[in-house]
């Protein structure tokens, strides 16, 4: 027990034992946090009726186990995963603007099922995971574990993009946008710095 002690204090512990309190248990919800999303693509897959929706799924599926694989490496063996990095199967075209929809509910059974609701319950789990993961890399100590989580933030970021183009294209996921005058204006509300920075004036009225 003193032996363990001193070497607490010394900052011998094994490299993969080098996380802080706080920091192992974010890790250990983000873990979490990812066989629960994981899960989910597995047991909605069976529910999907469009092709190109259940392609997404299957790749975002092989692509969230090799990514929780190589957290886990990093986690346990303190050993930095291959980087990977996620890459959208749709061209990006979004459709602006608003149009009628059927007003929504929550579902009676599970025969209601649709591709909306699979899709919005993906798309709510990878936002979620995006901001989660920015949020505990703030707070990691490893240097390992925290390249590895900030290297699957734009993955995250990029399923979640993948998912909302989805939703778009079949008209699940509207995006409205201002009168070109009102949006305009709060464009030209801006503009670039001069380029000059005032610090050395600053330094010399100290």
């Amino acid at each position: 027990m003193q032996q363990q002690v001193h070497n607490l204090h010394a900052g011998t512990l094994p490299m993969n034992m080098n996380h802080g309190g706080h920091e192992t248990i974010d890790v250990s919800e983000l873990l979490t946090d990812s066989i629960t999303l994981i899960d989910q693509m597995l047991m909605q897959r069976e529910y999907i009726q469009d092709p190109e929706l259940r392609e997404i799924v299957d790749r975002q599926y092989q692509f969230a186990l090799q990514e929780y694989d190589g957290l886990v490496t990093a986690f346990t063996m303190n050993q930095a995963p291959q980087p990977m990095r996620y890459q959208s199967s749709l061209p990006v075209q979004v459709q602006y603007g608003m149009q009628q929809m059927p007003t929504r509910k929550p579902l009676q059974t599970v025969n209601d099922i649709t591709d909306q609701h699979i899709s919005a319950h993906l798309l709510v789990g990878l936002k979620a995971s995006a901001v989660e993961k920015s949020r505990i890399c703030l707070e990691i100590t490893n240097p390992v574990m925290r390249h590895a989580v900030a290297n699957s933030i734009p993955n995250c970021i990029e399923m979640a993009y993948e998912m909302f183009l989805w939703q778009n294209k079949n008209g699940y996921y509207p995006v409205p946008q201002f009168a070109q005058q009102d949006m305009q204006m709060m464009m030209n509300s801006y503009a670039p710095s001069s380029g000059k920075p005032a610090m050395g004036g600053m330094n010399r009225m100290q």
